[in-house]
């Protein structure tokens, strides 16, 4: 963002987009797309018990968001 190859324009359309991002969100979409993949796994072996150490779940996670910038559009 401090590079002065990229153009103001495009800079102030990625602040828009980070400013867009719900953390809680992305994590339950990511949640929900872990599951459907597992459920996809289950059915491609033929299984319903399959071992429980195959299925990762993270215990906790750990979101770092930056304090941006005041950004004015006009």
């Amino acid at each position: 963002m401090e590079s002065p190859e990229v153009e103001e324009k495009v800079k102030k359309k990625l602040r828009r987009i980070y400013m867009s991002f719900n953390p809680a969100q992305l994590k339950r979409g990511i949640d929900d797309k872990l599951s459907r993949l597992f459920k996809v796994y289950q059915l491609k072996n033929k299984s319903q018990s399959i071992a429980l150490k195959k299925k990762l779940k993270p215990t906790t996670v750990t979101c770092l968001i930056a304090e941006p910038n005041t950004i004015l559009v006009t």
